[in-house]
C-alpha cells in the first residue's frame, strides 16, 4: 500500500522516538508541576496554643523568680519560714534592690559584684513581658499570639504586641538565661558563705598547740622541765641537793 503525503506528515509530526509535540511537551509541563509543591497555608494559632504560650512563659518566670527568693534568704540567713515571708510581701523592684544590698555585703570581688549586679538588672529589664502577660488580655492573631494593652503613659497608645512562636521560644530561652545566672550567683554566694563561717569558727578556737592547747613556748621561764629553764625566783643553790652517799671500802 501506498503511504500518502498525510501519513508521513503525522510521522514527522510525532517525531523519530515516535513521542510526540504534543504528548513530550504535555509530559515535561505535568512533570514540572508535580515537581512544584504549593506553599501550606499559615494554620492559625488556636485559643489553646495562645492559653499555653502565656501559661508556660509565666511557669518559666516563675521558676526564675523563686529562685531569687532562694537567693535573698541566703544572703540574709533566713530560715525558710522567713524566705517565704519576706519574698512574699515585696515586689519584685523590692526584692532585687535587697538582692544588690546584700551581694555588697558578701566577701566578693569588685569584679564579681558588678557582674553580678548586671545578672539582676537583666530581671528588671525584661520583667515587663512578664507584668504584660499577667495583667493584659490576649489572643490567637492568625498564627501569632497577640496582646491587648494601652500605653498611658504621656499620651494614649495601642502598642502592637505580637510574638510569633519562634519569638515565643526565644523569651523562654531568655527566662532560662535569668535563672541560670542566678544559679551562678547562688553558688558564689555559698562558698563566699562557707569560707566565712570557717574563718569565724578558727578565730574562735585556741590558736594552735598540741591538742588544741594554744601555742607553747619550750623555753619559757615559767615552764619547768628539762627543755625549760629554772623558774624564775629560785636559784641554783637554793635547790636542795642530795648528798652523796659513803661508799663501802
Amino acid at each position: 500500500m501506498a503511504l500518502g503525503p498525510g501519513l508521513f506528515f503525522c510521522l514527522g509530526f510525532l517525531g523519530v522516538n515516535g513521542s510526540g509535540f504534543i504528548f513530550s511537551s504535555r509530559f515535561r509541563f505535568s512533570s514540572s508541576l508535580e515537581s512544584f509543591a504549593m506553599p501550606e497555608k499559615p494554620q492559625e494559632l488556636s485559643h489553646d496554643e495562645a492559653y499555653r504560650m502565656v501559661g508556660e512563659f509565666l511557669s518559666y518566670w516563675a521558676i526564675m523568680e523563686d529562685k531569687l527568693n532562694g537567693l535573698i534568704g541566703k544572703m540574709l540567713g533566713l530560715s525558710t519560714l522567713q524566705e517565704v515571708i519576706v519574698t512574699h510581701n515585696i515586689k519584685l523592684h523590692d526584692k532585687l534592690g535587697i538582692a544588690g544590698a546584700a551581694l555588697d555585703t558578701m566577701a566578693l570581688t569588685t569584679e564579681e559584684k558588678k557582674a553580678f549586679r548586671k545578672k539582676l538588672a537583666d530581671i528588671s529589664n525584661l520583667s515587663w513581658v512578664r507584668n504584660m502577660c499577667a495583667h493584659n488580655g490576649f489572643g490567637p492573631k492568625g498564627e501569632n499570639l497577640t496582646f491587648y494593652r494601652y500605653s498611658v503613659r504621656g499620651k494614649v497608645s495601642v502598642p502592637d504586641d505580637t510574638w510569633s512562636p519562634d519569638e515565643h521560644v526565644k523569651k523562654l530561652k531568655e527566662v532560662v538565661n535569668l535563672r541560670i545566672g542566678l544559679d551562678e550567683i547562688e553558688a558564689r554566694v555559698t562558698q563566699a558563705i562557707d569560707l566565712g563561717r570557717l574563718a569565724t569558727q578558727l578565730a574562735s578556737e585556741p590558736k594552735g598547740g598540741l591538742f588544741g592547747l594554744g601555742p607553747i613556748n619550750l623555753l619559757d621561764p615559767q615552764l619547768p622541765g628539762i627543755l625549760g629553764s629554772v623558774p624564775q625566783g629560785t636559784t641554783q643553790e637554793t635547790i636542795p641537793q642530795t648528798e652523796p652517799k659513803p661508799q663501802a671500802e
